[in-house]
């Protein structure tokens, strides 16, 4: 594939071919695919050989807005035939392609990987169902059967031979080791000089570093320790303390992309203060205005981010998610201040935006001031649903009673059998789908029984008339009201 940016040229394919070990090419470049007009971007192309037939899988159409092209030929060199096979239909996962296809150790299912690019929240991975139809591969589900699929949220995992625990990314830090964690990536190839992994003592020392070059901003500062950004709704916080060496030093956090916002403690000639600044364009080159400046007369300082997400339609008719940032500081670890002003976080350049802690200097010198980081912590956001302060209709209600949940990671895979025309259709759905008003009322009733509150005004609360009609809606085992019973009994 061909990426315009760098070739000057693109939505065309080519062939050409390599020598056995697969080090070298030994024959010229053919074109052997054009996507102009329809098939635009195509790039990313993944080569593959079945039944007889040589398939190109590749994206097309764009990044955000595009869809997966698969074409097949029965010679290497085409001509090769095209199909649209996994497109956004009405899901909400835009732009599902550029993956690979992918089958499990038995080689009885066939998968399909692919990215959605999510704005300032990155490239999220996910995995599609697939299968062969007429020797054209069709992923996620194709309800229409014209054999292009939509993208499922949920869906019966592999069957790999093994269960394995459900586990996330690491994310949080207390910097008790003597090297750096695997969530952390320098922003440029690192230099030893720029940190002390002192885990014995329980911190991460960053000295200051200055730019280097024509660099204007921390766009092109090398030194910045980040990493992904790691949910929809979090906060991160991270405890330092700054000893400077010179005026002008400054260390601290930082939201990073092609914008970029920072909270720190600076070194300037009157001593210490805490700034929060933004950065628009900083890949053009752009200054830091900074929003809020304060004096301290303390080197130790909590500094912290919370992101909430937000979602809204742009001229892509893409629901585009938005990544909102405030920022707060402490002295004491316990009572947090807002600070400065908000900022919607921008992606990178073909990365989302990244999260982090970072210690410069002006200029060049012949010695280092630095920060000691004692921890970076990152906990999630789960009220943002909430946040509503307008009358709620029953049906809002319930998307926003999801939303919390999904937040919370409500997310087993459950397992729904119902009736459907007669007959038992069984569906797995994430567990956070399933909850309604309805789980709530029934949820309080059961509980606050169980606690021992008076049927008389839990029933004030739920609307129920009689005492039966109580007694039957609630979810209590034989085992919950023998526990209950021995309970009085004891008292």
């Amino acid at each position: 594939g061909y990426a315009g940016s760098r070739a000057g040229m693109k939505s065309v394919l080519g062939v050409f071919e390599l020598s056995a070990d697969g080090t070298k090419a030994i024959g010229p470049d053919r074109l052997v695919f054009d996507g102009h007009p329809v098939n635009t971007t195509t790039e990313g192309p993944k080569f593959y050989k079945r039944n007889g037939y040589y398939y190109i899988l590749c994206p097309a159409g764009g990044v955000k807005p595009g869809w997966q092209l698969a074409l097949r030929s029965k010679n290497v060199y085409g001509p090769y035939e095209e199909k649209r096979v996994l497109a956004q239909g009405k899901s909400e996962f835009n732009g599902p392609h550029q993956g690979a296809w992918v089958d499990t150790p038995d080689g009885k299912q066939d998968w399909f990987f692919h990215f959605q690019d999510l704005y300032a929240y990155g490239r999220a991975v996910l995995l599609q169902p697939m299968k062969w139809v007429n020797d054209w591969p069709v992923m996620g589900e194709d309800k229409d059967g014209d054999g292009c699929g939509t993208p499922v949220a949920t869906y019966k995992k592999p069957n790999v031979g093994k269960t394995y625990p459900i586990c996330t990314p690491v994310e949080s830090d207390e910097f008790n080791d003597n090297t750096l964690g695997l969530q952390w990536q320098w922003q440029a190839n690192q230099n030893p000089l720029w940190y002390f992994p002192a885990g014995d003592k329980g911190y991460l020392r960053l000295f200051a570093w200055n730019l280097i070059g024509d660099a204007k901003n921390l766009w092109d500062a090398p030194n910045l320790l980040l990493q992904k950004i790691p949910a929809p709704n979090y906060s991160a916080t991270t405890k330092l303390t700054f000893s400077p060496y010179k005026v002008g030093e400054r260390a601290g956090l930082v939201v990073m992309g092609q914008d970029y916002a920072t909270i720190t403690i600076e070194n300037i000639e009157k001593g210490l203060v805490l700034s929060q600044a933004n950065c628009k364009g900083a890949y053009k080159g752009k200054p830091e205005i900074v929003n809020a400046s304060l004096p301290v007369s303390q080197s130790t300082v909590y500094l912290r981010m919370e992101m909430k997400q937000t979602k809204a339609e742009n001229n892509e008719k893409i629901q585009e998610l938005k990544a909102n940032c405030t920022f707060s500081y402490s002295l004491d670890g316990k009572k947090f201040t807002p600070f400065g002003s908000s900022f919607v976080a921008y992606e990178g350049k073909w990365i989302g935006a990244k999260i982090g802690i970072f210690c410069q200097r002006p200029q060049p010198l012949n010695d280092s001031g630095y920060a000691d980081f004692d921890w970076f912590r990152v906990e999630a956001l789960v009220m943002q649903a909430f946040e509503k302060t307008e009358f709620i209709r029953k049906q809002k209600f319930n998307d926003y009673i999801k939303e919390a949940c999904k937040a919370a990671m409500i997310d087993n895979i459950e397992s729904i059998t119902r009736t459907v025309g007669g007959k038992l259709i069984t569906e797995t759905m994430q567990k956070y789908e399933l909850v309604s008003s309805h789980t709530c009322r029934r949820s309080f009733c059961t509980n606050m029984y169980l606690r021992g509150l008076d049927t008389m005004m839990i029933r004030s609360i739920s609307g129920h008339k009689t005492e039966n009609s109580f007694l039957k809606y609630i979810k209590v085992s034989q085992q919950q009201h023998a526990e209950m019973m021995a309970k009085k009994w004891s008292e």
